[in-house]
């Protein structure tokens, strides 16, 4: 998952293209291959500087601690706890 963010204090800031580019180029070369589709999403609202951004950035900040995490769609109870604040969903 590319996640074009910069976590601190629970808030999440998107990281510029210059510094997605420079630490992330594969990552970047990928968004990049995909831009059109990406700039279009919800009738191109997404047509500007920050193109690549999540649709929905609330709570973003959040997912770098620990949690339970339980799936949206699921036939039988399932979830993991984690302990490492290193999974996103």
């Amino acid at each position: 998952m590319l996640f074009p963010y910069d976590v601190k204090n629970n808030e999440a800031d998107l990281l510029s293209a210059a510094k997605l580019q420079k630490t992330f180029p594969l990552g970047w070369d990928y968004l990049q291959r995909h831009r059109k589709l990406l700039e279009g999403r919800e009738r191109g609202s997404f047509r500007d500087e920050g193109w690549y951004r999540f649709g929905r950035t609330q709570n973003l900040g959040l997912w770098e601690q620990p949690k339970l995490m339980v799936p949206y769609m699921i036939t039988e109870l399932g979830a993991y706890f984690d302990r490492e604040e290193n999974l996103y969903s």
